[in-house]
């Protein structure tokens, strides 16, 4: 039986890592990421570890902040260049592989937006979300699934090759949480007062879903997005802004008239000094004159990240290399060379099936920039492997 345990002192970046976590009895049917043994830099707190165990045994897998993300970098746990590690499947499911018999399903997404009615966090704080937030990560949802950067995950199959995965299907639902922030189950540096556990989000996500009449599958992402100041935390000291600055990870509903995993993300609102590389454009920030900030663009960098990672590795035991990464944290923080002028950014939801220097006047939200994203067929061509699109080398 393999356990995982989180050792404290991420001396690099002044954070404290969680306590022990055990997968306890529910041992993995597969190989899974959470069965990697830490490395020296993850044990002795100067890189984060990004998997985690999540209530009932699921694994949690995170997207470090920027330091920690450079710290693993530097101790070689995350590099996206040529000759990196490949992913290598483990046996696991992905979402939408493709079918032998019957309709090809979609890639369902369906975004939250939880922003109390009463404008306020539980500490009585203000609390708010960017004018442009809501509709440039739809925007962004509904372009990314069966784009040319997403479309790097076909490269990746349930089973064998035979059953790649399939890159179609899009925002399938939005819903507006208006309920009040349950009150603070956590504590953090960042957001004193304002913290949720995953079992709140997961608790809320599962509200909403009844409330919006949605239901869970295989092929279905839930994302939620948290308004400015609210925090959460997977235990005392990894938590939103300090530690992480998003996660994905799943869970089970086992009552009701519907039935089936969960699969989901959190997502806090966008921090420029935690979660945002400082060359990374923010080319929705200013729409129609109105200086919206970055929040918007920054969220839907690590959103397109939780997205396929979610797709290659839903439940943590199919794409992932020997280090815990999944294919999104080799590449991420990168966004390679600007192919744009107005705006700067690199990835674009147009007409072209690849990145393309036209900037399509407009569409205001039709246009980001995302981190790169990890090829295996790209490194094992001697190319770098962080890439803006798939070639089938």
């Amino acid at each position: 039986m393999l356990f995982r345990n989180i050792f404290a002192g991420f001396v690099a970046a002044g954070f404290t890592l969680a306590a022990a976590a055990s997968a306890g009895a529910q041992a993995p049917k597969r190989a899974s990421i959470l069965d990697i043994p830490l490395s020296a830099a993850e044990k002795s707190g100067l890189a984060p570890i990004l998997n985690h165990v999540g209530e009932g045994g699921s694994h949690i897998h995170i997207l470090p902040t920027l330091a920690g993300h450079l710290a693993r970098v530097k101790h070689g746990l995350a590099a996206g260049q040529a000759g990196a590690l490949p992913l290598k499947y483990h046996g696991g499911p992905v979402m939408n592989p493709k079918v032998t018999s019957g309709p090809q399903t979609n890639i369902e997404i369906y975004t939250i937006y939880w922003l109390p009615a009463t404008g306020k966090l539980q500490s009585g704080a203000a609390t708010s979300m960017a004018g442009n937030f809501m509709s440039v990560n739809n925007a962004m949802v509904q372009g990314f699934i069966s784009n040319h950067l997403a479309g790097t995950a076909t490269q990746y199959y349930q089973t064998s090759a035979a059953t790649p995965i399939v890159n179609q299907g899009g925002l399938a639902g939005t819903y507006v949480d208006t309920a009040a922030y349950p009150a603070s189950a956590c504590t953090d540096t960042a957001t004193p007062g304002n913290c949720l556990t995953d079992k709140q989000i997961q608790r809320e996500i599962g509200n909403v879903m009844k409330r919006a009449r949605w239901t869970p599958g295989p092929n279905k992402m839930f994302v939620m997005y948290t308004s400015s100041g609210q925090g959460s935390c997977l235990t005392g000291t990894t938590c939103a802004y300090t530690y992480y600055c998003a996660y994905h990870s799943s869970f089970n509903v086992t009552t009701g008239p519907s039935t089936g995993p969960v699969i989901y993300a959190n997502m806090p609102y966008g921090d420029p000094g935690a979660c945002a590389n400082p060359g990374q454009a923010t080319p929705n920030a200013i729409i129609g004159g109105v200086n919206y900030g970055p929040y918007a663009d920054i969220v839907a960098s690590v959103a397109s990240h939780e997205i396929l990672e979610a797709i290659t590795a839903p439940f943590g035991n199919a794409w992932f290399d020997l280090s815990g990464n999944e294919n999104a944290d080799k590449c991420a923080y990168n966004f390679g060379a600007n192919v744009s002028s107005s705006p700067a950014a690199n990835q674009f939801y147009t007409s072209n099936p690849y990145p393309s220097p036209v900037y399509v006047t407009g569409y205001p939200a039709s246009y980001f920039e995302l981190q790169q994203e990890w090829s295996n067929a790209a490194n094992a061509a001697g190319q770098k492997g962080c890439v803006q699109y798939y070639y089938n080398f």
